[in-house]
């Protein structure tokens, strides 16, 4: 079985669960500069765990979204999302400091859950709020049944 479009969204979160809002690593914390050298470091994690060919984007704030065609199963999406938690399972050094930083990873897969990339996304994201509020630090996937209770 090939998956023309599989996507993954997680939100980096500075309480080893995911960085819920990385605002306080930057902002309260240690200032914009340490924030920005965050997302950049949790970037380059992320993307040691992909393919040469997928796709990894910031949406915005502490949001990143993977879009992959190399998975064959959704046991494969599954395991993807277990690789990408434990690409955070050790301490960020930043300016000096180490901060243990988590994730919470939602996803959708084409063509079995939606068959539009807006639509994938719209529901890899409910998955993952709906993580975030099951205690984060996990990876759940969104058939349709979260889109209505999370919009």
């Amino acid at each position: 079985m090939q998956f023309a479009e599989d996507v993954v969204t997680g939100t980096v979160q500075d309480d080893a669960a995911l960085v819920e809002h990385h605002q306080p690593v930057d902002q309260r914390q240690h200032g914009h500069a340490v924030g920005d050298n965050f997302l950049k470091m949790a970037a380059t994690r992320l993307s040691r765990v992909l393919h040469k060919s997928d796709t990894l984007a910031r949406l915005g704030g502490d949001e990143f979204v993977v879009m992959t065609g190399e998975l064959q199963s959704t046991t494969q999406a599954h395991e993807l999302g277990l690789k990408l938690l434990e690409a955070f399972s050790s301490p960020f050094a930043l300016g000096g400091i180490q901060v243990q930083v988590g994730l919470t990873i939602g996803y959708a897969i084409a063509p079995i859950d939606s068959q539009d990339g807006a639509g994938l996304i719209k529901l890899a994201d409910a998955a993952m709020y709906s993580g975030k509020q099951s205690g984060k630090f996990c990876v759940r996937r969104n058939t349709g049944d979260l889109a209505l209770s999370s919009a």
